[in-house]
């Protein structure tokens, strides 16, 4: 049995920190955002309620001071947001690894095929992103290496331009 296990994480590391950085950009800003308006709308129901003040002591026996729900909400919800960005950032690193992969074989096989090398056939993992797109290509490619058999190993150049 053949093991599948990938020898290097970052595969194509352009690709994969400008998927990264780009989800974890959208993560980050809607995290902010969203701590934002939890922030201000607390602080608006502050100025509207003053019963929204509490009451806490540090030790027993201490007088109590008065702390606002925003002073209590804040350092939640910055840490919320540092943890969201993290696990963020752990998964997109993870799941860009398993798009990186196969982006990486179809190119190696596409320049394969350029050069004429019709004896090629993407593999892809099991759990890797665009198997439906693999077995195309493969099945593209199988069909270009019969007509360049038929032709006298001669491919006509292409007559349109994928855009």
């Amino acid at each position: 049995m053949k093991n599948n296990l990938r020898r290097q994480f970052l595969i194509d590391k352009k690709f994969q920190f400008r998927v990264f950085y780009k989800f974890l950009l959208m993560i980050t800003f809607s995290s902010v955002l969203t701590g934002g308006i939890i922030y201000f709308y607390s602080a608006k129901q502050e100025k509207i309620n003053s019963a929204s003040l509490y009451y806490v002591t540090d030790k027993i026996g201490e007088d109590p001071k008065i702390v606002k729900q925003t002073d209590l909400i804040l350092p939640a919800i910055i840490a919320s947001e540092i943890v969201i960005v993290l696990i963020t950032a752990i998964f997109v690193l993870f799941y860009s690894h398993k798009i990186a992969g196969p982006v990486y074989r179809f190119k190696k096989v596409t320049e394969e095929v350029a050069k004429g090398n019709f004896d090629i056939e993407i593999n892809l993992r099991k759990n890797d992103e665009f198997k439906d797109l693999a077995e195309s290509m493969n099945t593209m490619i199988r069909e270009l290496s019969v007509k360049n058999q038929s032709n006298g190993n001669e491919i006509s150049k292409p007559r349109y331009k994928a855009s």
